[in-house]
């Protein structure tokens, strides 16, 4: 899901959450998904509730950018789930520095972490190198928030060494 989100690919999404609808009980539009009965604890999605009519309904998204809204929050809420799970302790105190270690009851706690650090918490995070841009740079770009302020760069550099030119 991490990656139907983030390439904002709604078509998988749309299988998983269903066709936009509505429903007066709530339980009729959550959705546990579950790979296999062994999987803990899965993805939990409820549905938002819209009261601008004349009785509150609860909403399942409607449109792929409610979907895309939707379905991150899911995922948060089991990736969380699963941190409870994985303690966090310090493994160096020095000089006023921690240096912070997970604690992996086995490999698929392990593989968890690795996933989480690549997919979701980026360790290398910094601020775009375009002028008047401070939004952050995640990986795997390195320079640049986005090809908008890597264009824009570009053109500004090339206009300057074309000024120098003259």
């Amino acid at each position: 899901m991490v990656k139907w989100v983030k390439t904002r690919n709604t078509a998988p999404l749309w299988d998983l959450f269903g066709p936009p609808r509505e429903s007066k009980d709530v339980l009729t539009l959550s959705i546990l998904f579950k790979a296999e009965e062994w999987f803990w604890p899965g993805i939990w999605y409820t549905p938002s509730l819209d009261r601008s009519g004349d009785k509150p309904v609860w909403v399942s998204p409607q449109n792929d950018e409610q979907l895309i809204r939707a379905a991150w929050p899911a995922v948060v809420m089991a990736v969380t789930e699963m941190l409870r799970f994985t303690p966090l302790f310090p493994l160096e105190v020095s000089d006023f520095v921690i240096t912070w270690g997970f604690r992996c009851n086995g490999a698929f706690f392990a593989a968890f972490l690795q996933w989480f650090f690549q997919e979701i918490a980026y360790e290398n995070v910094s601020t775009c190198e375009a002028d008047g841009c401070n939004n952050l740079v995640i990986p795997p770009r390195d320079k640049y928030c986005s090809d908008r302020c890597k264009e824009r760069m570009k053109k500004r550099r090339y206009r300057h060494r074309k000024k120098g030119e003259f």
